[in-house]
């Protein structure tokens, strides 16, 4: 149970940082708050102890994110001086008197990470009025017997000083085994050093190892009243599958994501996590994620996440609402931000099947309906389709201008013609209705490398449905925002968003593509020259 994030002590170097806060409460809990949004999430870390190097890390991942899409996020440590026996269920009362006292008995969201999400699950429990939603991330009622004998081990050493054994039993669940014994132990070394520059008192770190030796939420978990979203690694030895499916199951309103790749702690590093927790924020009252959820037995509701980038999304959201407050003013932009995720959330759910994250072209398979989103919302309140095009644009090419140029550069050279035969090939064994058709062209050694004519779009197929075929050549001009920002050259004459027969892309790599607002659309004629009859 080794996700262990920071709190009191490294918060002097938070602190310092610009936008961060930190503090102590009455009872001797200390905290770190970003960002100043008038909805407030209580992050509770992991454990037990402290290891400082995690912090960077999820806050970079996680809680930033959630700061800067209009949250005020405070981290809370253990309580300091703990007595010993002092019990998770003591913890979460620990949590639940600020929760009282520093904000008048009720946060909006609790999201509480591997032993934090114990203490959430408790805290929900027993104090039902002090969370309107809850979150747990790598968690469960109950631990592995495996995991509660390594975290003995570690908290044990750990306390008594011996920080190389302890740093080493932290990677007992990453390393299992005799046989990676040796490599345990000289990973243990750096890692020990770490643990001895901590600022948790030895003494907590026992109180919390001997809190979690006999931890078992279940009994409890039936008394939840708040909505839960339990996202989980199925990589995650620290908590077995049939534990988190059990700990869904006995939760009367609990919405579980599996991520099949991530391990213990990976929900907290994933980028589509703050994405799914923001939705299930602004979810409808009864907490359902309505553009992803499925219903399932036992009042589980059980969500895929193939093809949602949650952390792009993030992203996005943050650099639109910045650009819509520049053109509609930060009141208004305020409500399109909430009305931008209603309606994305709203047109998830008809996407036509495509294949999902296999499809080559699943990153477009998500800015479609956020991109109509946008529009509609733009429209909705006065604006153009050149307005919400713009927004586009410039929050695209913002994105890209975040990586770093060496990075794009590489991004760039996986464009080649390789990569190209091969989407081709997927197009053509995969032929869902409405999906892409392409077709690949040789280049010519002069004027390009190789190129692409797509002789049918899901874009266009899908924004033709929807009734918002004007906003298509918007999303055509994102290519050109895209190949600028790796390097790679793009020139087009034609797109069936104009009604041409295909898009003919011609892509030299490395190149110049030029990538300008508003966009020329050379497209427009369909390659004919002027004044040429069609």
């Amino acid at each position: 149970m080794s996700s262990h994030t920071t709190t009191t002590g490294h918060r002097r170097d938070l602190a310092a940082r610009p936008g961060v806060r930190a503090g102590v409460f009455s009872n001797g809990i200390a905290y770190d708050v970003i960002g100043t949004g008038s909805r407030t999430v209580v992050f509770l870390p992991g454990g037990p102890g402290i290891v400082p190097m995690a912090w960077n890390r999820v806050g970079r991942t996680l809680l930033e994110p959630l700061a800067a899409s209009g949250y005020t996020v405070w981290r809370l440590a253990r309580r300091s001086g703990m007595p010993a026996g002092h019990s998770l269920e003591d913890m979460a009362d620990d949590v639940a008197r600020v929760i009282d006292e520093a904000f008048g008995g009720r946060v909006d969201v609790v999201v509480g990470l591997s032993m934090g999400g114990l203490i959430a699950q408790f805290l929900a429990a027993r104090h039902p009025d002090a969370a309107g939603r809850v979150v747990l991330l790598s968690a469960a009622a109950v631990p592995t017997p495996a995991t509660v004998e390594s975290t003995r081990r570690e908290g044990e050493a750990w306390g008594h000083g011996r920080y190389n054994e302890a740093g080493a039993a932290m990677f007992e669940d990453v390393l299992p085994g005799e046989r990676l014994g040796w490599l345990r132990r000289l990973l243990g070394v750096p890692m020990g050093r770490m643990l001895a520059k901590s600022p948790t008192h030895p003494a907590d770190v026992l109180v919390e190892t001997a809190a979690v030796m006999d931890v078992d939420a279940r009994p409890v978990l039936p008394g939840i009243t708040a909505p839960v979203l339990l996202i989980y690694g199925e990589k995650d030895t620290s908590f077995a599958p049939d534990a988190v499916d059990e700990t869904a199951r006995l939760i009367p309103d609990c919405t579980l994501i599996r991520y099949s790749e991530r391990g213990h702690g990976g929900a907290a590093w994933d980028k589509r996590t703050p994405g799914h927790i923001l939705d299930f924020i602004t979810a409808g009252p009864d907490g359902r994620l309505a553009a992803t959820s499925i219903g399932s037995p036992a009042a589980t509701r059980q969500v895929a996440v193939g093809n949602l980038r949650g952390g792009m999304l993030v992203s996005l959201l943050s650099r639109q609402s910045s650009l819509l407050a520049q053109r509609f003013g930060r009141p208004t932009s305020d409500v399109m931000r909430r009305e931008i995720r209603e309606e994305y959330r709203a047109l998830v759910p008809g996407l036509p099947d495509l294949g999902g994250r296999r499809n080559p072209e699943s990153m477009s398979l998500v800015l479609m309906p956020w991109s109509l989103a946008l529009y509609r919302v733009v429209r909705r309140h006065g604006g153009s389709v050149q307005d919400a095009g713009e927004v586009l644009h410039d929050s695209v090419q913002g994105l890209y201008g975040r990586i770093p140029q060496r990075m794009r550069r590489s991004m760039g050279r996986s464009t080649t013609r390789e990569r190209a035969q091969a989407k081709v090939r997927w197009f053509a064994e995969n032929p869902y209705p409405d999906n892409w058709i392409y077709e690949f062209v040789d280049g010519d050694g002069h004027d390009f490398d190789f190129g692409l004519d797509v002789t049918q779009c899901a874009i266009v197929n899908y924004l033709h449905a929807q009734g918002a075929d004007e906003l298509t050549p918007y999303l055509c001009d994102l290519d050109y925002v895209t190949f600028a920002a790796v390097g790679v050259g793009l020139t087009r004459t034609r797109t069936l968003a104009w009604g041409c027969d295909r898009c003919d892309f011609r892509v030299t790599n490395p190149g110049t593509t030029t990538s300008t607002w508003p966009p020329r659309f050379p497209e427009r004629s369909c390659g004919r020259s002027d004044g040429e009859d069609q």
